[in-house]
């Protein structure tokens, strides 16, 4: 499921809000915080530095969250089974360790331009009410570089949702023409995580062109977690049932759903899939669709919806979905997938609507089954 075309997160979006926008029940959770418009996403304390940046920060700054609720747990009505049961904080509190890893940074088309190892602690100092994040980038043959930054209780705010797993986003609020665009999408499994952000600059025409994409593969310190090979076509096609998490930055109460994927090669340059989903408890009639993509090297292009979208095959299991290219007036997802193991995977979608606006967040987890 790595292989979502942007049409089709679109319509599970309708499915679980009104018009594929807003979620159809009123927020539960009051809010308050930066405007939509605030696209400084790079400003903003997270659990990564922004890639192109050179502003090292090398005494702490905390950053105390606008959420007022954001310290409960993220629960439907109290007779269903809620989808999010942990605090905000007890989710960032699974990121906490030691993480030795690197930064790739590739090219839009996909090329790898450097590989930086990285270093990155988060632990709960001076108390347990406070997180402090240390990373240190070392550049072979270069100067190493240092952030720090630090955590109040309750977390983040609304603008960084985190999962039960540990996963989590951070990124633009708001597409705007001519500026720079861009999300980190992280996922995490066990003693591993694999992080990956993609930044897109303003061109003349108003349109955002994808400039690079950054693969930050980490794993904690001392322990054996193997990594995963390099992702392949061969190794997404099958069968696949999961579960989708969708949160919304509005506060509504997060939704859930199951998801069944078929993936099927049709021949040496191109692929089909099947995808069904329904919501929870109450599914009736679950939604198909079906799609084409044409494989082209290590990239499968979805070509059906309202902009073309790319899968980028990337190495440690990992893909990245998206837009080369932003237009006004259309939606579009950037998703990171991760193949944990030949039978594992997990992705992490941010949708934006037509009008540019962040509008959910979801978290699919998914298992191949075996062939009939």
């Amino acid at each position: 499921t790595n292989l979502p075309i942007n049409l089709q997160l679109y319509e599970i979006g309708k499915l679980i809000g009104e018009d594929g926008d807003r979620p159809t029940q009123s927020p539960t959770i009051p809010l308050t915080g930066p405007p939509t418009s605030d696209n400084n996403w790079g400003s903003q304390a997270s659990l990564m530095a922004k890639t192109s940046g050179t502003n090292q920060h090398h005494q702490p700054s905390t950053v105390r969250l606008s959420s007022r609720r954001s310290h409960q747990p993220i629960a439907t009505n109290e007779n269903d089974k809620s989808p999010m049961m942990k605090s905000q904080w007890d989710c960032l509190r699974e990121n906490l360790g030691e993480w030795h890893g690197s930064f790739t940074q590739l090219s839009a088309k996909g090329d790898i331009v450097s590989d930086t190892p990285s270093v990155l602690v988060l632990e709960e100092y001076p108390d347990p009410k406070t997180i402090r994040l240390v990373l240190t980038r070392s550049p072979v043959g270069g100067t190493p570089h240092e952030m720090v930054r630090s955590f109040a209780y309750p977390g983040p705010g609304y603008t960084v949702p985190f999962f039960e797993t540990g996963a989590f986003s951070q990124g633009s609020l708001q597409w705007a023409p001519f500026t720079q665009f861009g999300a980190e999408l992280a996922l995490t499994s066990g003693d591993r995580r694999l992080r990956l952000v993609q930044l897109f600059n303003g061109t003349v025409d108003g349109k955002s062109q994808l400039d690079s994409i950054t693969l930050i593969r980490e794993t904690r310190a001392g322990k054996d977690a193997l990594p995963s090979p390099p992702l392949t076509v061969e190794a997404l096609i099958g069968h696949w049932t999961g579960t989708a998490v969708t949160v919304y930055p509005s506060g509504a109460d997060p939704e859930q759903m199951t998801t069944n994927l078929t993936i099927v090669q049709k021949d040496e340059n191109h692929i089909s899939q099947t995808l069904s989903f329904g919501s929870e408890p109450h599914e009736t009639s679950p939604r198909t669709i079906r799609s084409e993509g044409r494989i082209e090297g290590n990239s499968l292009w979805f070509e059906q919806g309202p902009s073309a979208t790319r899968v980028l095959l990337l190495p440690g299991g990992g893909s990245v979905c998206g837009p080369v290219e932003i237009e006004r007036d259309r939606p579009f997802i950037l998703e990171a997938g991760w193949l944990i193991t030949p039978k594992h995977r997990q992705r992490l979608i941010r949708r934006y609507n037509e009008r540019g606006e962040w509008v959910s967040l979801t978290l699919v987890e998914e298992h191949k089954q075996d062939s009939r």
